[in-house]
C-alpha cells in the first residue's frame, strides 16, 4: 500500500511501493486522501465545486495520471487498486494500514520542506498497523529513491 499527495516525495514512494510489489508479487493499493471541500473552501476562501464529488474526481484523475507516468507501459507492473478517501492523510494512510502487508509514503508532503519527516510520515511510522516504509525522493527525476529509511510500526 502507498499514499501518495502529488508531491515529489510521495512520487517517490509510489515507485518504491511498485517495485515492493512487483518483487511480492501482490496487487498495489494507492491511497490518496483529500480534505473535504466545505473545509478547504472555508479556509482558503475557495468556491465549493458544482458537485459534491467534484473533489473525489479531481483527486482520483490526478492520481491515476500519477499512476500511469510511474508505471510507464511496464508488462510486470503489478495490478493496482485506487482508493480515494475524504479525510486527513495521516489517519486516513493508518486506517488503510490494518490489512496491508506494507506502508510506503514520501518523507514529508507539500506542507513544509525544512522538516526531515513530514507531520503525515511521522503519523503513520508511529500508528501504523503494519511496517512502514518512508521514502526521501531523488535529486534527479526519474530516479529511483537514492535511500529508504524503514521503520516498524
Amino acid at each position: 500500500m502507498v499514499g501518495v499527495d502529488g508531491s515529489l516525495s510521495s512520487r517517490a514512494a509510489l515507485r518504491h511501493a511498485i517495485g515492493e510489489a512487483q518483487l511480492r508479487a501482490a496487487t498495489l493499493r494507492v491511497v490518496s486522501a483529500y480534505e473535504p471541500p466545505e473545509l478547504w473552501a472555508l479556509a482558503y476562501g475557495e468556491p465549493l465545486p458544482s458537485r459534491p464529488s467534484g473533489v473525489a474526481d479531481a483527486v482520483r484523475a490526478e492520481t491515476r495520471r500519477m499512476i500511469d507516468d510511474a508505471l510507464d507501459g511496464d508488462r510486470a507492473a503489478p495490478e493496482v487498486e485506487l482508493v480515494i478517501s475524504p479525510g486527513e492523510a495521516g489517519p486516513v494512510l493508518v486506517g488503510a494500514s490494518r490489512d496491508a502487508d506494507l506502508l510506503v509514503v514520501g518523507s514529508r508532503g507539500r506542507g513544509c520542506t525544512r522538516m526531515p519527516l513530514g507531520s503525515v510520515a511521522l503519523h503513520c511510522v508511529l500508528h501504523a498497523r503494519c511496517p512502514v516504509t518512508v521514502v526521501r525522493p531523488t535529486s534527479a527525476a526519474g530516479e529511483r529513491p537514492a535511500d529508504a529509511l524503514a521503520a516498524q510500526g
